[in-house]
């Protein structure tokens, strides 16, 4: 067996095998490559930070690729899942981690909505209300947006 450039295995035959480590070039590659989406959700993020928190331009700016994205997914067809998959533990984390945090809100929001027991908001605030920080904010809402819609 010897490793091709693509690094698959490849046997004397000349049949491509596993992969050896999981990543192949064309993946590394692929995986830092910019097109035109990144540039339309870095420009987006640009524009839609300059809406103040907690203002209707605000919530326009989040809903409206929300929905697109949404819309977009919504499109493409569902395929299922290999039978090698185990969604069970995926589903099981992103449950937990939903309950965790709802949880998190909860209290703090009986307790009280103060320095003493913050909400993720409160805590996020020092941060939002700055212009880079909203552009970060967005950045991340639309890359994982973006990731969730392409996966």
């Amino acid at each position: 067996m010897t490793v091709s450039p693509t690094r698959k295995v490849v046997n004397e035959s000349g049949a491509a095998g596993g992969h050896t480590d999981g990543v192949t070039a064309s993946s590394r590659t692929r995986a830092i490559r910019l097109d035109r989406w990144d540039a339309v959700i870095a420009g987006y993020a640009l524009l839609a930070a300059l809406a103040h928190p907690l203002t209707a331009p605000a919530a326009v700016a989040v809903l409206v690729p929300g929905v697109l994205l949404l819309a977009l997914r919504a499109r493409r067809p569902v395929v299922p899942l290999p039978p090698t998959a185990r969604p069970r533990p995926a589903v099981a984390l992103w449950l937990g981690l939903g309950v965790v945090l709802g949880v998190w809100e909860i209290v703090a929001i009986r307790w009280g909505d103060d320095a003493d027991h913050p909400t993720l908001s409160l805590l996020a605030d020092p941060v939002l209300d700055t212009y880079p920080g909203r552009v970060l904010g967005y950045l991340i809402w639309l890359a994982a947006g973006r990731w969730l819609v392409t996966r």
